[in-house]
């Protein structure tokens, strides 16, 4: 996601052009970590009520609110929020930072 935003930014892409970007090379990545998500309560591999499945509940609670660039164009995908949770000690925060570099790393 954050690779195709600056691709978008090299390439001085519009705004709309950048959400149809983020569409076709953003959207099945962020898909494939929804699947995976749903997949680490549906196989019990992770508990609901630990840090990581409270992160992956809030993602999954609020998916519209994390994933604007995906549905409006001129919405920059801001990279620095995820570098600011660890900092902030909150883990929920923590805990879904590390799954979506985990997810990120497969």
């Amino acid at each position: 996601v954050f690779r195709t935003d600056q691709q978008a930014r090299r390439e001085g892409l519009s705004p709309p052009d950048r959400l149809l970007l983020h569409q076709q090379e953003s959207a099945p990545r962020m898909q494939a970590l929804e699947d995976w998500m749903a997949s680490q309560f549906a196989e019990h591999t992770v508990e609901p009520h630990s840090g990581l499945g409270q992160a992956i509940s809030h993602m999954q609670n609020h998916r519209q609110k994390l994933t604007p660039f995906l549905a409006r164009a001129g919405h920059a995908h801001r990279q620095q929020h995820l570098r600011t949770y660890p900092q902030e000690g909150d883990p929920v925060l923590v805990a879904w930072a590390v799954a979506f570099e985990f997810r990120a790393r497969k």
